[in-house]
């Protein structure tokens, strides 16, 4: 029993905080990037070059950054749960042609959707768009 409990201290879990789904590819580092580690597509990550002074940070590019003390860790079971970041787009251009184009030099009518329309018909596809 005391082999196992070493073994999952040595382990941390990461997942998504919404789907509950291991987040993988995440870079777990302490302050000092003297240790690192990155999550396995299962969301595991091997923390045993972490020390009980440290502080983990969690950096994924498509989640919010977090800073856990290893004190921290402990009392929620090594289970990290990230917030997902949202990023805000200023425009999204759909189009049908075989190269690009510069707006200007389009000769086809072109329709702007502001992100309030957007927002406010929540399209599920580009095309329902």
């Amino acid at each position: 029993m005391l082999s196992s409990s070493q073994l999952f201290a040595q382990a941390i879990k990461v997942i998504d905080n919404k789907s509950k789904n291991p987040v993988e590819h995440v870079a777990i580092y302490s302050f000092d990037h003297k240790t690192t580690a990155l999550t396995s597509s299962d969301g595991l990550a091997d923390i045993k070059g972490f020390t009980e002074r440290d502080t983990l940070v969690f950096q994924h590019p498509s989640y919010q950054e977090l800073s856990l003390t290893f004190s921290q860790l402990k009392s929620i079971g090594f289970h990290v749960a990230l917030q997902e970041k949202l990023v805000p787009l200023d425009e999204v251009v759909i189009s049908a042609n075989k190269w690009e184009q510069k707006r200007s030099e389009v000769p086809n009518k072109i329709v702007t959707i502001t992100a309030e329309q957007i927002e406010f018909e929540n399209p599920q596809t580009s095309a329902d768009m």
